[in-house]
């Protein structure tokens, strides 16, 4: 029932997603250089008890998606956790940075058989205004089809198989 849930409460924020996947600011970062201001700014960096724990994506005003695995090795009680947005670094200022508390975790069951494929929704305390800096993401149609040798992004904060850093 739970993943009935989730489904549908995914579906009804894709639907209420006006404008998606710009970035005002433009992107233009390759192998790990460090991003300029507002280049992603659907990323969202998720903390746990003050920690830097995990990344996400703003999917519309009041929610994020991320993996459910951050959930996996921590708390999923939604009072720990925070959400900054506008983010660039997780070091020194952050000038164009909004924090929100969390009001809801929506888990999709993780399974031995089935850590690759989980999601999790976090709800926000209060929905963000979108900026330069802080829009969200798009999501792909349920009829989209990604090719062989698609291009893609990937984003967040963390070290790569090559030893370099993400933002």
């Amino acid at each position: 029932m739970a993943v009935g849930i989730s489904l549908c409460v995914l579906a009804a924020l894709v639907l209420t997603v006006r404008a998606c996947g710009q970035a005002p600011l433009s992107p233009s970062v390759l192998q790990g250089d460090s991003a300029q201001e507002g280049s992603w700014p659907w990323q969202a960096s998720l903390h746990v008890n003050g920690q830097y724990w995990c990344g996400g994506s703003l999917i519309n005003s009041d929610w994020v998606l991320t993996s459910a695995a951050c959930f996996r090795w921590s708390t999923s009680v939604a009072s720990y956790w925070t959400v900054y947005l506008g983010r660039q670094t997780q070091l020194g200022s952050n000038p164009h940075e909004v924090s929100r508390g969390v009001q809801t975790i929506i888990l999709y069951p993780i399974s031995v058989d089935n850590l690759y494929n989980n999601i999790a929704l976090v709800k926000l305390s209060s929905p963000v205004i979108f900026t330069d800096y802080i829009q969200p993401i798009c999501l792909a149609d349920a009829n989209s089809s990604f090719h062989r040798c698609t291009s893609c992004w990937l984003t967040g904060w963390g070290n790569m198989t090559d030893g370099s850093r993400l933002i």
